[in-house]
C-alpha cells in the first residue's frame, strides 16, 4: 500500500492527476480505513466530480473527526448543500 501512496504523491507532483487518482483509488481499495486516501481523493475530485469528492470527504471526516483541514473540507461540503 505504501508504494501506491508514494506513487499517488509522485504523480500529483508531476501534474499527472489521472495517475494520482488511480493510485489513491488503489490505496482506498486495499486499505478502506486509510484517511489519507479519502482526503486526497476528495481534493483530486473537487473540480470534475464534486459529488464523489463529497463522499470521499465525508468518509475522511468520519475517520478523522478532528482533521487539521476540517474547516476547509466542511466549507466545501456546506457549499454543496446550498
Amino acid at each position: 500500500v505504501e508504494a501506491y501512496r508514494h506513487l499517488g504523491y509522485e504523480y500529483y507532483q508531476a501534474g499527472n492527476i489521472g495517475g494520482s487518482i488511480q493510485q489513491w483509488e488503489t490505496v482506498r481499495r486495499l486499505d478502506p480505513n486509510s484517511p489519507d486516501a479519502y482526503r486526497n481523493l476528495g481534493y483530486l475530485y473537487m473540480q470534475n466530480q464534486p459529488d464523489y469528492a463529497a463522499q470521499m470527504f465525508q468518509q475522511y471526516l468520519t475517520l478523522v473527526p478532528n482533521a487539521p483541514d476540517r474547516t476547509t473540507v466542511e466549507q466545501f461540503l456546506n457549499g454543496r448543500r446550498h
